[in-house]
């Protein structure tokens, strides 16, 4: 769930529906927009229930919630295997991740929007492929979504904005999930954050790159 920039709905429930959670969430524009800048921002999730390598992925959209496999501004966040879902008063461990947030103009009117995904890896065998996202990895039960809406001040208008991809395992096309641990995690005062840098960009697997398409666990 979002910490910052802040969530469309802040709580546990509601987030097991593409793309953005179930409760109205989807293209809710009205909830509270949070300022970022352009460039590498720290932002900041919670993890209510722990899921042992479930990868993050971080996302972008302008006009409605249509877009964000078009923005990727990171994926592929390895799990912290060494947080646990009790920490913060049951509320789950606080992660900090640096993203870097493109030169993009974003008022109010534009409707941007982060979108933070979970990938519960722990439940499935199979690694789930990008196209399989808005059906969840193949069932409701398998992907957290949380969105955020968002002001930037930049200074390239959303419609010229162009495509993006960024993973930090280096892979610079969209590929599958699977159990993804790693990154360093340490811990300072409530919040986790990853020690090690990303990797360095790869090619493709197979060549050109392909477009972005629409077990530890306590039972949720």
């Amino acid at each position: 769930v979002w910490m910052h920039p802040a969530p469309r709905h802040d709580g546990y429930d509601r987030l097991k529906q593409h793309p953005c959670g179930s409760g109205g969430q989807h293209n809710d524009f009205t909830a509270t927009f949070t300022a970022l800048s352009v460039g590498e921002n720290t932002l900041e999730f919670r993890e209510p229930v722990y899921h042992r390598g479930a990868p993050v992925r971080i996302a972008f959209t302008h006009g409605d919630d249509s877009r964000y496999d078009e923005y990727v501004l990171l994926d592929h966040i390895p799990h912290c295997d060494a947080c646990s879902g009790r920490e913060n008063n049951q509320r789950g461990a606080y992660h900090k991740v640096g993203v870097t947030v493109p030169d993009v103009l974003c008022r109010e009117e534009d409707k941007c929007a982060l979108q933070l995904v979970q990938i519960m890896s722990d439940k499935f065998t199979t690694p789930c492929e990008p196209d399989q996202l808005v059906n969840s990895c193949g069932s409701s039960s398998w992907t957290y979504f949380s969105c955020a809406n968002v002001l930037v001040n930049g200074t390239t208008p959303v419609a010229q904005l162009a495509k993006t991809y960024t993973s930090w395992d280096g892979v610079s096309c969209p590929h599958a999930w699977h159990k993804e641990s790693g990154g360093g995690w340490q811990k300072t005062g409530l919040y986790w954050s990853m020690t090690e840098p990303a990797k360095a960009p790869t090619p493709c697997p197979g060549g050109e790159p392909t477009d972005p398409s629409p077990t530890d666990d306590d039972g949720a």
